[in-house]
């Protein structure tokens, strides 16, 4: 989807790529009060299911994100690669 934002077909570097959000409030497509009650019982059934072979368990989209905020949290700091932490040194001298 990120030709509908400028990018290349095809992504062949680091650079060059778009990004598209697209953002569906679901109070306008199934309006019913529940929807966060539904949503956390698809989790669960999805998250529940049997990981495949080699993998500790099922994930959800953001869980892996969520767990290192949670830890970035819990410790104080953010780690952040060498090479981004003076990539962002030089842009603020």
């Amino acid at each position: 989807l990120g030709v509908l934002a400028g990018s290349a077909p095809v992504v062949t570097g680091t650079g060059g790529y778009g990004l598209v959000f697209i953002v569906i409030d679901p109070q306008r497509v199934a309006p019913e009060a529940d929807f966060p009650g539904r949503a956390a019982e698809l989790r669960r059934i999805v998250t529940t299911g049997r990981p495949l072979a080699g993998n500790a368990s099922v994930r959800m989209p953001g869980d892996g994100s969520m767990a290192r905020r949670r830890e970035a949290l819990r410790a104080g700091y953010v780690e952040v690669d060498d090479r981004v932490y003076a990539r962002l040194s030089a842009l603020a001298a």
